[in-house]
């Protein structure tokens, strides 16, 4: 069963602006990885991540492997705690 992001109402469209922001600027996250990071906070998986953005899992799982590097996190679950919290 695929997952893909649906439309934000436009308050969380704000909160996951912000969160963007946040993450390029605490975190220095590239906007490829910041758009990956909020996909795993609201529950994608790295292969419907790969889907959606006609990427190889392999790229993916590489990107939420440097994440989580810059993020200083180990896991996934972690980083979607972290992301809560901005």
């Amino acid at each position: 069963m695929r997952r893909h992001r649906k439309a934000a109402p436009c308050g969380q469209r704000r909160t996951e602006s912000r969160r963007a922001t946040l993450l390029s600027a605490l975190y220095r996250l590239t906007a490829a990885e910041v758009s990956i990071a909020q996909m795993l906070a609201v529950g994608n998986s790295a292969d419907d991540i790969a889907a959606h953005r006609g990427a190889s899992v392999g790229t993916v799982r590489f990107q939420i492997k440097a994440i989580l590097a810059k993020c200083g996190v180990k896991r996934q679950t972690e980083l979607v705690a972290l992301l809560n919290q901005l």
